[in-house]
């Protein structure tokens, strides 16, 4: 089983790598759903700092954009530890936003999101595809 910041590392490289892209509003976005979920109370302060390391990127010098996204990876690896070792749902949370983010490594974003909600049927449901979410809401 993975650590917490092995999740992390794997996630943040994949992360700092949508920053300076076209897929950096969808990650982002994503970023702001787990944290406002799993660590309201830190939330606000991690989404700066991970805005501000995407200015930083997009700013680089192209010669020096992979030290930056490098060293900004690194930063962003114990911000998402930290979310990481909160509960086994979060790490999954994490490991799942670095494949969403690593997914798209040309910068553009295809999401088909299909979530299901608290569903009372009365016999079999079928779905297919890689990002249909079914859960049960408490």
């Amino acid at each position: 089983m993975e650590s917490p910041m092995e999740i992390a590392t794997t996630a943040a490289n994949a992360i700092v790598g949508a920053m300076a892209t076209g897929a950096w509003t969808y990650v982002s976005g994503r970023c702001t759903e787990l944290f406002a979920k799993y660590l309201p109370d830190k939330s606000d302060d991690v989404l700066f700092r991970l805005d501000s390391y995407e200015r930083l990127v997009a700013r680089a010098d192209p010669a020096a954009r992979d030290e930056a996204r490098r060293e900004v990876a690194a930063v962003t690896a114990r911000e998402l530890a930290a979310l990481a070792g909160h509960s086994e749902t979060a790490a999954a949370s994490v490991r799942a936003l670095g494949e969403e983010a690593a997914g798209h490594p040309d910068g553009s974003v295809a999401i088909q999101r299909l979530t299901f909600n608290n569903i009372k049927a009365g016999g079999d449901f079928y779905g297919s595809g890689g990002d249909i979410n079914i859960r049960k809401e408490k």
